[in-house]
């Protein structure tokens, strides 16, 4: 029996929601990929600094290489 990719994805965001609040974060319920940590220290606090040109890019590229699961 074969997975597919639909399911894939279902147990990946599974994995990560169990990890993240492991680890003390919350998410918020309407978009799958945001988390908050609970207790936050600044949580009134908005931080408003600059992100050198191309680094989102450069990080992408990085992410997109790595494996999705420890061999």
């Amino acid at each position: 029996m074969s997975v597919t990719p639909e399911r894939t994805i279902f147990l990946y965001r599974k994995l990560l929601l169990g990890a993240m609040h492991s680890a003390g974060f919350k998410n918020y319920a309407r978009e799958w990929r945001h988390f908050t940590l609970n207790h936050e220290p600044f949580a009134k606090q908005r931080f408003d600094f600059p992100v050198p040109a191309g680094y989102h890019a450069d990080r992408m590229h990085s992410l997109a290489s790595a494996p999705l699961v420890p061999r």
